[in-house]
């Protein structure tokens, strides 16, 4: 599998087995893809398998009325107090019940 960088988009040529902890295999391109951010291991671009430290594992199944079939989703969220700030779940400010930042409540 290859590696195709987020921002850049740059492929980085490897020969892998196995795509390692926080990339997941891109069926159909054979490269491997992050994971989201939250999510340290992943099988697919909305199915985290486990989260990074101080994350929760939320598990969604939604209806697709116009297909009709049912759609699961695994993320990884920051629990309530705590807001996401890149690949880490920090404290809200003394006294916030939930946050955007640190000091916005």
């Amino acid at each position: 599998y290859n590696y195709i960088h987020p921002t850049s988009g740059i492929t980085l040529k490897r020969c892998l087995v196995d795509c390692p902890n926080g990339l997941y295999e891109g069926k159909e391109s054979q490269t491997c893809l992050d994971c989201p951010e939250l999510c340290e291991t992943c099988d697919g671009a909305e199915m985290c398998e486990t989260c990074l430290s101080g994350a929760d594992l939320k598990h969604r199944i939604q209806n697709d009325s116009f297909s009709g079939t049912t759609i699961e989703t695994k993320v990884c969220e920051c629990p309530s107090g705590t807001y996401q700030n890149s690949k880490v779940c920090e404290e809200c400010a003394q006294g916030c019940g939930s946050c955007s930042r640190g000091d916005l409540c």
